[in-house]
């Protein structure tokens, strides 16, 4: 999950602000400066939407300048392989946070290395 700080980022590298995210949370904008401005936790089920927002505006970036001919059509993208079994698992999560499976693949992996990253973090490396 991302931190208030990282959140507060990647609004300001995406153009985006506080009202553009309350609205998509479906909250007040006042509800959003106390989340980043403030002690208060962000609930759970609104980080993680906040988390498929940021994977999903990635994508639609990325598909826009494709669109464009901006990138060639390969550019970003990477092919994996599962069972059928790993496959329809991973869907099932995807179809339960409402994602497209490429966007939550995304984000799963974008998670992990953040996770990671702070790990080291704390280990000090």
């Amino acid at each position: 999950m991302l931190s208030k700080d990282e959140i507060k980022a990647w609004l300001a590298a995406n153009g985006r602000d506080r009202a553009w995210l309350a609205e998509r949370c479906g909250v007040s904008k006042s509800t959003v400066n106390n989340w980043l401005s403030t002690s208060i936790s962000i609930p759970l089920k609104k980080l993680q939407m906040i988390d498929r927002l940021t994977v999903q505006l990635q994508s639609e970036k990325i598909d826009e300048r494709r669109a464009a001919g901006l990138l060639p059509e390969d550019a970003n993208r990477f092919m994996l392989q599962f069972s059928e079994e790993d496959f329809a698992r991973i869907n099932d999560a995807a179809n339960k946070r409402g994602m497209r499976i490429k966007d939550y693949i995304a984000w799963a992996i974008r998670t992990s290395a953040v996770e990671d990253q702070k790990g080291k973090a704390a280990d000090g490396e």
